[in-house]
């Protein structure tokens, strides 16, 4: 049981070593006043005052980790370019493995810019390209991945949908680990739950599971009761935790 492996990792006071793979990106904020409406479009001018730059998507999960306590190592894609190397710098300011994190000259490192006016954003621009991963690159992040698995107490999928977890990679993944008696953890994206069949814990907030389900609401137990039926069916997951909001 899972349960009892967390416990002897705690009872011996050693780190937890959790492997966290999953979709990299930059969260970038613009900060400044709008006091007036451009003249050549009706919207309005941002007299920026500051900017700050935080991680997102797997690696905000990597750093959190690492805030309590866990030695973390992190695999996922970064383009080759400069964001890459901010957003790798960083995690190697944080004490976060990155030796598993590949450059993919194909795509950019993924940036999501949010342009604030006083405490109102007033728009986000996203930087990406959610294409699947190649087979090539596949291959490379199984490899790179090998001895992260080996050495792992713990591992964490968290898919943000941006690309890296392709029904391929995301099976030849799972079949990796499972072969080794890890157990897996998903933070899910999407409606194709099948490709984590024969994960132990899957985590969709109310919304997710709804989508995933095809259910029409979910407001009671029975209707949750139902959907996660469904989620079980398509996956054989051992677990489902849904995290209901309000």
């Amino acid at each position: 049981m899972l349960i009892n492996k967390v416990r002897e990792i705690a009872q011996s006071g050693r780190q937890p070593n959790i492997l966290v793979i999953g979709d990299l990106m930059i969260d970038h904020y613009v900060w400044g006043d709008a006091t007036r409406l451009s003249p050549e479009a009706p919207v309005p001018v941002v007299n920026v005052k500051s900017e700050s730059t935080t991680l997102g998507g797997a690696a905000n999960v990597a750093q959190n980790l690492i805030s309590m306590g866990a030695k973390v190592t992190l695999g996922g894609l970064v383009g080759n370019d400069l964001s890459g190397e901010q957003l790798t710098g960083i995690l190697e300011q944080e004490g976060i493995d990155t030796c598993a994190i590949i450059k993919d000259a194909s795509r950019p490192t993924t940036v999501k810019t949010r342009v604030l006016a006083g405490s109102h954003q007033l728009v986000r621009v996203d930087r990406e390209v959610t294409d699947a991963v190649s087979t090539e690159l596949e291959d490379e992040m199984l490899n790179k991945l090998s001895t992260c698995i080996t050495q792992a107490d713990i591992v964490l999928f968290s898919d943000y949908n941006k690309g890296l977890f392709s029904p391929g990679l995301t099976q030849r993944l799972i079949q990796t680990i499972n072969e080794q008696g890890k157990k897996i953890i998903v933070d899910p994206k999407g409606l194709n739950y099948s490709k984590y069949k024969d994960t132990y814990i899957i985590k969709p907030n109310r919304k997710e599971l709804t989508e995933a389900a095809k259910a029409e609401k979910i407001k009671t137990i029975d209707d949750l009761q139902l959907a996660a039926k469904t989620i079980f069916e398509q996956t054989g997951a051992e677990y489902l935790v849904v995290t209901l909001s309000e």
